[in-house]
């Protein structure tokens, strides 16, 4: 008895022990469960910290570098490189730092990235504590280090993690070699690769780069101004073909580089301040004359009419081009000429001026009933007035001498024809080179005459046509050289000085240094008609330092190409399919193909969004089709790469395959494979680089960057984050530029 009851106690025993054990057990287990949920936990909360610092890197980086290239863009790469380093850390501390300390950050900043931050209610979630004075911000080699970092969660049972550790926000490693193609695109406000169209609106302001277009823009009945922004010094106005203003517009253009074919002011008024370069004409035109109208161009700071024909053949980018060039000489010859009535041109602001060509007899423009084409006939000139044109017309008494028919200049076609006839059909013999012109005591070959071109005109009104003889130089000074002989004449001078009274009733004046021997600042190849004191002063052309003008006017072909291709001046720097495409092509990736990305496709007439996060929020809009900013686009609302929901960003960047209307202010840049079309008057456009690079940097749900539709500028972005640099070497991981130091947990 005594044995089995010892036995049942010491089994009672050794259960109460098991039970025991097992119940000590389980209450570890389940404080470790709870532990482990508070640790990570916490540790979720410091990553929510550190993405909202990613943002912030991100925005410090972007307008650190922006600067940068601002201030520092002529500076050797060391200094530009030490001066971002400040500037980035200048930002990242006036960000993070206490309102009354420089050197210490304010954990409440950090506190608003977590997500569960800690309710004093329930005495649950996260915080930030730290000992007082150890939340140091502290410059090192490597970057900025925020010392001290603690985050503790409070859970459910009085269960408490802790992490400490030191987060390091390092300086990004910046490539400042590149040739500032980068720079130069984040300026542009406005990029329409067909055309700018602003008709019927006035008061429009643009701050910033614009393309006008591979077409050419022409403005009717509008007011616009164009200038550089604040921070920068010369913004660019670009436009592969013509710019035009007509109809009574108004253009403005201050301190800003002008790149075009050919510049013409029809009835419309017209004020640069800037660069202007252009590879064929200034052209002042008045079709408004009979309504009182006028037209006004005044140009200050530096004109570059750069087309040559010799150096058009030249340069790299016209190769091939020789055929065309001979067919359409006038389309690559640079000069000046007054066209209408009632005009001023005022050079006299001007500090360089070249004038590389000369002005044409623009006869392919009308051709009569001759079965022949009208060609371009070449003038003396490099800035002329329309009337002069009568000066090249072959002398009468050179014209068939002693022919029935001849001794007319012009004639009628039917004249002509039976001159032709009279002749046994040998054109050759209608104009005799060997007779020696009255007034200028010399035959037509002594100077320099040796051939003539006939031009078939429709006189207008008449139903009739006429035929006008011009005389062919043997070389330019040969024309240069016969103008002047020209003006000499005193009735010539005397019907110059009538016409310009016609034309240029405003005047055409230009600098002092222009018509003083040796100055080198100005060139021009023809001779120019000036409006001095109510007559005409005729200066002959000069050809200063030739060969080097040559290399110059090379130079500038080439650029100008480039422009037209790629917004950049580096010609050389362009591959042989990017000399085939426009500048939308060259800038943006497709949105349709079958080898586009299926997170990266957009259907027809669809769009994406991409959101930032952080302090500032802006957001760019990527549509497949047309586009229009009105108040209703201006904001978004949007999902950011971390799935949160961002609402009322500023639209800064609109990158659209068809037109793009703008009905509102706006801040940022306008890419529109089409048009961009001013919708309203009283509109600001402005570009701003550092808005425009955090919108393109920004991701969508599906960790796709609105720059990821951009060709050419992987080193605009951050993207190493979300696997989207595309391979890269460029590109810049903006979640490596955030690390933990020291990590502990307690």
């Amino acid at each position: 008895m005594v044995f089995t009851i010892v036995t049942v106690a010491l089994l009672s025993l050794m259960v109460s022990i098991l039970l025991a054990i097992s119940l000590y057990a389980y209450r570890m287990r389940a404080t470790d469960l709870e532990g482990k949920k508070a640790f990570y936990t916490a540790e979720t909360a410091l990553d929510e910290i550190r993405t909202g610092l990613q943002s912030e890197v991100a925005n410090a980086f972007s307008e650190a570098y922006i600067k940068t290239m601002e201030t520092s863009v002529s500076s050797t790469i060391s200094v530009r490189k030490s001066e971002f380093r400040k500037e980035y850390a200048k930002i990242l501390r006036g960000v993070l730092k206490e309102a009354t300390e420089e050197d210490q950050y304010e954990m409440a900043f950090l506190e608003k990235f977590i997500k569960r931050p800690f309710d004093n209610t329930t005495n649950l979630g996260a915080k930030m504590t730290t000992e007082d004075g150890k939340n140091l911000i502290v410059l090192k080699e490597e970057g900025i280090i925020l010392k001290d970092v603690q985050v503790k969660y409070f859970g459910e049972d009085d269960y408490v993690s802790e992490i400490k550790t030191d987060i390091l926000l390092k300086y990004p490693m910046i490539d400042f070699a590149q040739d500032g193609a980068l720079m130069d695109f984040l300026n542009f406000a406005l990029i329409a690769n067909t055309e700018l169209k602003a008709e019927n609106k006035t008061g429009v302001d643009v701050k910033g780069s614009a393309y006008l277009g591979k077409e050419g823009s022409t403005l009717t009945q509008a007011e616009i101004d164009f200038s550089s922004t604040d921070f920068v010094k010369e913004n660019k106005l670009i436009t592969n073909k013509g710019l035009k203003v007509t109809q009574g517009s108004a253009l403005t253009i201050t301190d800003m580089e002008v790149w075009a074919q050919d510049f013409v002011s029809d009835s419309s008024m017209v004020n640069v301040d800037g660069d202007v370069y252009l590879s064929n004409d200034l052209v002042i035109n008045n079709s408004m004359y009979k309504t009182g109208n006028r037209t006004s161009v005044v140009f200050s700071g530096k004109y570059c009419g750069f087309g040559d024909l010799d150096t058009a053949k030249s340069s790299a980018a016209l190769k091939g081009k020789s055929a065309d060039i001979d067919a359409n000489p006038a389309k690559y010859s640079s000069a000046i000429l007054v066209n209408g009535g009632r005009a001023q041109l005022d050079l006299s602001g001007l500090n360089s001026m070249m004038l590389a060509g000369h002005a044409y007899v623009a006869a392919s423009e009308k051709n009569g009933s001759l079965a022949e084409k009208n060609t371009d006939v070449p003038m003396g000139e490099s800035l002329s007035i329309k009337s002069n044109q009568v000066a090249y017309m072959v002398p009468l008494n050179c014209v068939a001498p002693g022919a029935g028919n001849g001794g007319n200049n012009p004639m009628t076609v039917e004249k002509y024809q039976a001159l032709l006839s009279e002749l046994g059909g040998r054109k050759t013999d209608m104009v005799r080179y060997d007779i020696v012109v009255p007034e200028y005591g010399k035959t037509l070959s002594q100077l320099g005459v040796n051939g003539f071109r006939s031009v078939s005109y429709p006189m207008a009104g008449t139903g009739s046509n006429m035929v006008y003889l011009f005389m062919e130089f043997d070389t330019e000074e040969d024309a240069n050289a016969f103008f002047g002989s020209y003006a000499g004449v005193a009735k010539n001078a005397s019907r110059i000085d009538e016409q310009l009274d016609l034309y240029a009733t405003y005047g055409i004046k230009v600098p002092d240094d222009m018509v003083n021997a040796g100055s080198s600042e100005f060139y021009y190849s023809g001779d120019i008609v000036v409006n001095e004191e109510n007559r005409a002063n005729v200066y002959m052309n000069k050809t200063l330092d030739e060969s080097a003008r040559k290399v110059e006017q090379e130079t500038y072909q080439n650029n100008f190409f480039a422009l037209g291709c790629k917004l950049n001046k580096s010609y050389d720097l362009l591959s042989d399919s990017e000399k085939a495409l426009d500048v939308y092509h060259n800038l943006v990736e497709d949105m349709t193909g079958s080898s586009v990305d299926a997170k990266k496709k957009i259907g027809l007439n669809k769009s994406k969004k991409f959101v930032t996060s952080g302090t500032n929020l802006y957001a760019a809009i990527v549509k497949n089709g047309d586009f229009t900013i009105d108040s209703s686009t201006v904001k978004v609302n949007g999902v950011d790469a971390s799935g949160d929901v961002q609402t009322n960003a500023a639209l800064t960047v609109v990158i659209a395959s068809g037109d793009v209307t703008v009905e509102t202010d706006f801040t940022g840049m306008i890419i529109a494979g089409g048009r961009i079309i001013i919708a309203n008057s009283g509109i600001s456009i402005s570009s701003d680089p550092a808005m425009v690079t955090a919108a393109l940097n920004a991701a969508n749900e599906d960790g796709i960057r609105a720059l990821n539709y951009l060709k050419g500028f992987p080193q605009l972005l951050a993207g190493g984050a979300d696997g989207e640099a595309e391979g890269s070497k460029d590109s810049i991981s903006i979640s490596d530029l955030v690390t933990y130091q020291n990590w502990k947990k307690q």
